[in-house]
């Protein structure tokens, strides 16, 4: 077998890992043609298994770009479930949510890039513990604590494709309404005591066009009026699927691939009471 076609063999892998990792489609790619680079210059004899040797390649970029960027305070970007103006409907493609979906790639950033690497290569590419310690440098024991640390962090996280029926109709009146600037829609359907909050928000992150709020935002007035004009500053690019998220139903908001936020709605009596926002942190 010649090393390009040993390399193409594995090439749905590595794209997967680094898609995976990054949550950029062409970061992703990137860092697979850089790792083809490396093969080629490789000597095949010292290779025991391309498959192995070609996965530490990627891994360790995607190790040492995650690294980087957060050292710049860089955004790691989300592919959404589709791509604006295609006509497929988001909801529809968010049935398939889970590793690959945006809402999970918020989940999968609160982890560190190590964790994600191994809690990636064993639940997506079924790696074992002992090929995963020679990949990212650690031991064998070292893996499996960042894969249980990673397991336990994201087991009451890990989004829904879509909630409850009536929670979802809520949902459609919520984000119809909002779009539609109506506070007396939004007036409807929130409690006289409900409250907008910052749950998660990376370094420089704004929601509208200003820096994500410190404090929560009381009072169904005072929230109808803030979502309305959050909304009127959204660009037309921007698109909107409902998800379920640690046990509540959500809007997902995301633009030209990249997450904007996500908002956790928590109802009482068939109206919301809470809003949760996890907004991304500014590119």
């Amino acid at each position: 077998m010649s090393r390009d076609t040993a390399f193409d063999q594995h090439r749905p892998m590595l794209l997967g890992i680094a898609s995976r990792m990054l949550g950029n489609a062409p970061d992703a790619d990137d860092v697979v043609q850089d790792a083809f680079v490396r093969w080629q210059a490789t000597d095949a004899e010292a290779i025991d298994s391309p498959r192995n040797f070609l996965a530490t390649i990627v891994t360790r970029l995607c190790l040492d770009h995650l690294k980087s960027a957060r050292r710049r305070h860089e955004e790691l970007r989300a592919e959404p479930p589709d791509a604006p103006g295609t006509g497929v409907d988001p909801e529809q493609t968010m049935a398939l949510a889970d590793a690959l979906s945006a809402a999970f790639f918020v989940l999968l950033d609160r982890l560190t890039p190590v964790e994600r690497a191994v809690f990636l290569l064993v639940e997506g590419f079924d790696f074992s513990h002992a090929e995963i310690a020679a990949i990212v440098g650690r031991s064998e024991e070292s893996c499996r604590q960042l894969l249980r640390r990673a397991r336990q962090r994201l087991a009451t996280e890990r989004p829904s494709p879509r909630p409850r029926g009536g929670d979802r109709k809520i949902v459609r009146r919520f984000l119809a309404a909002c779009i539609a600037g109506d506070v007396e829609g939004l007036l409807g359907l929130l409690t006289d005591d409900a409250v907008l909050a910052v749950e998660s928000a990376g370094p420089q992150a704004t929601y509208g066009r200003v820096r994500a709020f410190q404090r929560p935002i009381r009072g169904a007035a005072v929230v109808a009026r803030f979502l309305v004009a959050v909304q009127r500053q959204a660009p037309a690019t921007i698109r909107h699927a409902v998800v379920e998220s640690l046990g509540v139903p959500a809007v997902l908001m995301y633009e030209r691939g990249r997450v904007h936020s996500l908002l956790r709605l928590e109802l009482e009596g068939g109206r919301i009471r809470r809003i949760g926002v996890a907004v991304a942190p500014v590119p």
